[in-house]
């Protein structure tokens, strides 16, 4: 499979270019998944990744170790399509951010499994939501950063987000 990047600075006049390696979760027809970490040195990379299967998903960055931005994904055609055109859980958004007592999801169009992660990737919540009752209960946890992952339990389409909490 050929993997082809592309970094865009958010602020190329202070950092016109960083260099680090990244994380790629590589899902196959047949729901096995492979990780593989490539090292990005200039602007555009394309790499050779063997692989054995047919490919149904890539994810970028699959425990979330950069701080990153969401958005599309482009691709070659002959590739997988990974981008959020079509995708269920794209426009959830959560809030208030920092919270206290529970997280609300806003526009969730189906039920999902929440999990929430800890700085250090620990799972330490989980928790069944759906349209109708859509506020993630965070009482149980500490103050401070997680990881949360929406998993649709219709599609299995996945959404990470990050949330505080006071």
């Amino acid at each position: 499979m050929l993997l082809q990047t592309t970094e865009a600075a958010s602020m190329p006049t202070v950092t016109p270019f960083f260099e680090t390696e990244l994380d790629y979760k590589i899902t196959f027809d047949t729901g096995n998944s492979q990780v593989v970490r490539l090292r990005h040195s200039k602007l555009v990379s394309a790499y050779s990744v063997p692989v054995a299967g047919i490919v149904t998903g890539i994810e970028l960055d699959p425990d979330q170790w950069v701080l990153n931005a969401t958005g599309p994904i482009s691709r070659n055609t002959a590739l997988v399509d990974i981008g959020s055109a079509g995708r269920m859980l794209a426009s959830v958004s959560a809030y208030p951010n920092p919270c206290r007592d529970f997280l609300a999801l806003a526009d969730l169009p189906e039920p999902v499994e929440a999990v929430v992660l800890d700085a250090v990737g620990r799972r330490v919540l989980r928790q069944q939501l759906s349209p109708a009752a859509s506020q993630l209960n965070t009482l149980p946890l500490a103050s401070g950063l997680y990881h949360l992952l929406l998993t649709s339990t219709i599609t299995g389409e996945q959404k990470r987000l990050r949330f505080v909490r006071e």
